[in-house]
């Protein structure tokens, strides 16, 4: 394991214990989120892209037509981000099947 995903890694454990202490704030999932993806963890990252868009979605006081502003367009980019890298992965697996 390198370094660098170590580092990520010890980062997942700090957030990890921030979301303990404040599970309400969408926020600290974000980052959890993206911390997740880039240390490698997809699926959690995608678990995470998407408590954050409910999160935010639930909010009554704001109409369903209107795009998403601010912190849910971030975890809307990161569930495209993890929907590319799934796509991604599958393609090679079939390639490196076919061969």
């Amino acid at each position: 394991m390198s370094l660098r995903v170590s580092s990520y890694l010890s980062a997942l454990q700090a957030l990890s214990q921030a979301l303990l202490l404040a599970p309400q704030n969408p926020f600290i999932f974000l980052q959890f989120a993206e911390t997740a993806f880039t240390a490698g963890d997809i699926p959690l990252a995608l678990k995470n892209f998407l408590i954050v868009i409910d999160m935010n979605d639930s909010d009554v006081s704001v109409p369903q037509d209107q795009s998403p502003t601010g912190i849910s367009v971030r975890a809307w980019w990161g569930v495209k981000l993890v929907r590319r890298r799934l796509c991604f992965f599958l393609c090679n697996q079939e390639l490196n099947s076919a061969f």
